[in-house]
């Protein structure tokens, strides 16, 4: 596994992938931080300009209060699609930050899927490496190749989005920030390392494909009809109880651990775990 030659064998395959991901990450997600912090700095100027205090005047009593609008203007955590009094991030939401779930699907297909389509597999399995060598470089090289490009880009945006925004406008829940973040980044390796391991069961590119949309959407699906379920047998129940486990079913999700806690990610990791095992050691 740690051959000079299986690295550099590897590496060659799937170069020109890793290159349009790194560049995805910095686009969506640097690219998208600096957009965040073009939102912040025009908020912010609006209610510093003449036509804000106009406005507050023509409210009267309905006006906001100088507590009101800092609290707009506070960063706390990141997140997207949920409307809060506090100002919240919207990179996530872009369709290139989509793309970049793709895009690390079609890494791990390449690495395994495409090459037996190809029928490079048969060079690969004449070479002097075990299989299980081979898949572990495959994995090692694509979640570095995903850490890295997703890190960097992330550091870059941040780095401007917090010169940008004051440290009085920054009150960050830190536990929301490392589970928004790291289950971000979390979500991106077990797309990877899903493909990688559907891959290497499958054989065939199509059904690899057909396969990795099933399992991917189908949590989201089962927990829809359980939720419809139970609402018709348990009417009276509070429907909070019942959407506890959205951000299970969402455990496929960019930013699908919606509510910030432990469990959703614990199975995240979990199924990291197990999908990365079974792609080096299915025979």
């Amino acid at each position: 596994m740690f051959s000079k030659r299986l690295w550099m064998k590897e590496s060659r395959s799937v170069w020109w992938i890793v290159i349009i991901l790194v560049l995805g990450f910095l686009y969506a997600q640097t690219g998208g931080l600096y957009s965040d912090a073009k939102d912040w700095q025009m908020q912010y100027d609006y209610f510093q300009s003449d036509g804000f205090q106009e406005q507050q005047r023509a409210d009267g009593d309905g006006k906001m209060t100088p507590e009101q609008v800092k609290t707009s203007l506070t960063l706390s955590h990141f997140t997207t699609g949920f409307p809060e009094d506090k100002f919240s991030t919207q990179y996530t939401m872009s369709r290139s930050y989509f793309a970049l779930s793709i895009l690390v699907v079609i890494l791990g297909l390449a690495m395994v899927s495409w090459e037996r389509y190809t029928r490079k597999d048969h060079f690969s399995l004449a070479a002097p490496f075990k299989r299980s060598s081979m898949i572990g470089v495959k994995l090692l090289l694509g979640c570095l190749s995903i850490t890295v490009a997703y890190g960097i880009s992330l550091w870059l945006g941040l780095r401007h989005l917090f010169l940008v925004i004051p440290s009085d406008f920054i009150d960050l829940d830190m536990q929301k920030v490392y589970l928004g973040l790291f289950g971000n980044l979390g979500t991106f390796l077990l797309l990877f390392v899903l493909a990688v391991f559907v891959g290497t069961i499958m054989g065939e590119l199509l059904a690899t494909v057909i396969t990795l949309l099933i399992i991917t959407v189908m949590p989201r699906y089962i927990y829809t009809v359980w939720f419809i379920l139970m609402q018709l047998l348990y009417p009276d129940t509070s429907l909070d109880k019942f959407a506890n486990w959205t951000s299970y079913a969402n455990v496929f999700v960019i930013f699908g651990n919606s509510e910030f806690e432990y469990g959703p990610f614990i199975l995240q990791l979990i199924l990291l775990v197990l999908f990365g095992v079974g792609s080096v050691f299915f025979l």
